[in-house]
């Protein structure tokens, strides 16, 4: 809450694993969605973040996921908030999905010493201070880098304009980044549509 991250900006949350993907180099990420039907209440049925960047490196999990919301990264992330630094330099945004649903699976492919290797983490808004994939040894693969992270396990939004508010703060937030880049090809597909920020 002191960073206003909460299930009314639920948006926010989705931004930020968003920008984890850019600050990892990636250059598409795809969203894929799924909203309820309801009239009266929202939430999602399927919320998937696809991207081509250099993954989590596994050597590096346990300084990428903790220590998370201490004082001093907070104190940092509020001065810091109108900088134009790398956005998931903190690491918070990775426990945000908490604002719309209860867990968050990672599939992770990452480089080194030019062989490909993949792992999985898990994280459950249960226990936020505890995650799987520190233990579990990487496995070599032909499969490109990138992660794919997937949420379940789905909050009742009370919100009936989800993909509207969604889609309106993702043009916000990432419409001058994305032209900025544009010589780059970098992309952002919603629902196998690029993002139209025009």
């Amino acid at each position: 809450r002191k960073i206003q991250f909460t299930p009314d900006t639920f948006y926010r949350s989705v931004g930020e694993f968003i920008w984890n993907c850019f600050d990892a180099q990636a250059s598409i990420i795809e969203v894929k969605y799924k909203i309820s039907q309801t009239k009266i209440d929202g939430f999602f049925t399927k919320v998937q973040i696809k991207d081509n960047g250099t993954g989590i490196i596994h050597e590096e999990l346990k300084n990428t996921f903790e220590p998370l919301f201490d004082s001093e990264k907070l104190n940092v992330q509020v001065e810091e908030e109108h900088h134009s630094t790398m956005h998931g330099k903190l690491g918070i945004g990775r426990l945000t999905f908490i604002t719309f649903a209860n867990q968050a699976k990672w599939n992770t492919v990452y480089n080194k010493n030019n062989k490909n290797f993949k792992y999985r983490i898990d994280i459950s808004s249960e226990e936020l201070d505890t995650y799987s994939g520190v233990e579990e040894a990487p496995k070599e693969t032909n499969e490109k880098i990138g992660t794919i992270v997937t949420f379940s396990g789905f909050n009742n939004l009370k919100n009936e304009n989800i993909e509207r508010e969604l889609l309106n703060y993702l043009k916000r937030e990432f419409a001058w980044f994305l032209e900025l880049n544009r010589h780059k090809k970098y992309r952002l597909v919603i629902n196998n549509k690029d993002l139209d920020y025009s």
